[in-house]
């Protein structure tokens, strides 16, 4: 019995031995996940301009927040600083910023960020008539005309058609207004309003002798706020009317129902009023609440838009 116990103590010291002679095993490392390194998306964004320099990369990133379409040209440009990025950074937040005029807003505050793109986008920085350029009439019925757009030499529009005697005076309109008025005229008539054309189209003579009549009367300052200068008058472009009731001048108009149903109504017809009230730093003229101009499937937009037609030409027709 006692040799069993002996013989079993040994085997197990024996085993035990072993157990501790094993070598451990080497443990093999974790490996550990590849780090991916995202890339910098403002530099994607950057690159995305056209006219992206890699070597104003560390210029651009500084005044990011102008944004990558914005950033660029600016800098490329040398006219975004330390000293002037807080002020174009809010003029950039301006639905019609322009960077192409981004000196020029700098150049000419005014009391709002909106009054400064607004002055500006108008070419009201310009002096008027004498920085005037001429106009392009292959805009269309999208022509601009006011104290810095002036029409050539000699210019009359096509597709000119007489003005009925039962619309107004006996003169003419380009086709495409003469017949919108007509479906205006007779939409308002439908409601129980009524009105004339007053005026519409005028040659450059008629504007000399308008206008000359005006200056002898009341001095060329006070003519240059209600009419134009012969060659760059709206009514020239053939597109524009001036309404009046039977029974209202132009200092009584605006108060008619006539005249508040064409502000609310005209843009459907395809124009749009002219010179809007409160905006004459903008369009040069007084308050007009007559003087109507057509500019077809655009009105709407224009009236939606809020701006004058002068603002509204730089940013979406001239397209800078």
């Amino acid at each position: 019995m006692m040799r069993k116990l002996f013989l079993l103590l040994a085997l197990l010291l024996f085993c035990s031995g072993c157990t501790a002679l094993a070598p451990e095993p080497t443990p093999v490392p974790s490996e550990e996940p590849k780090q991916t390194e995202e890339p910098d998306y403002r530099l994607v964004q950057l690159q995305s301009v056209a006219a992206f320099d890699e070597t104003k990369l560390e210029e651009y990133l500084q005044y990011y927040d102008l944004g990558p379409h914005f950033v660029v040209p600016l800098v490329n440009q040398g006219i975004v600083n330390a000293e002037n990025y807080e002020r174009l950074l809010e003029l950039s937040h301006d639905p019609y910023f322009l960077v192409s005029r981004a000196s020029l807003y700098l150049e000419h505050p005014k009391e709002t960020v909106r009054a400064t793109v607004e002055f500006v986008n108008a070419d009201c920085y310009k002096r008027p008539y004498e920085d005037a350029v001429e106009n392009d009439p292959g805009k269309g019925i999208y022509v601009q005309a006011n104290k810095y757009y002036h029409f050539p030499d000699g210019y009359v529009p096509e597709d000119m058609v007489p003005i009925e005697a039962k619309y107004g005076v006996q003169t003419s309109l380009r086709k495409p207004a003469m017949d919108a008025y007509i479906r205006m005229y007779e939409a308002a008539l439908a409601e129980g309003l009524d009105f004339y054309i007053t005026s519409a189209y005028r040659s450059y003579d008629k504007q000399v002798s308008l206008y000359n009549n005006y200056v002898r009367n009341d001095g060329v300052a006070a003519a240059d706020r209600y009419s134009a200068r012969p060659g760059f008058s709206d009514h020239q472009t053939g597109l524009t009317v001036d309404i009046l009731t039977s029974s209202s001048n132009f200092a009584t108009f605006e108060n008619t129902a006539e005249a508040k149903w064409l502000a609310e109504n005209a843009a459907r017809f395809g124009f749009i009023l002219r010179y809007p009230d409160g905006k004459e730093e903008i369009t040069g003229y007084t308050y007009e609440a007559w003087h109507f101009r057509y500019v077809g499937d655009i009105a709407e937009a224009v009236k939606a838009s809020g701006l004058t037609y002068d603002e509204y030409y730089t940013y979406f027709i001239r397209g800078e």
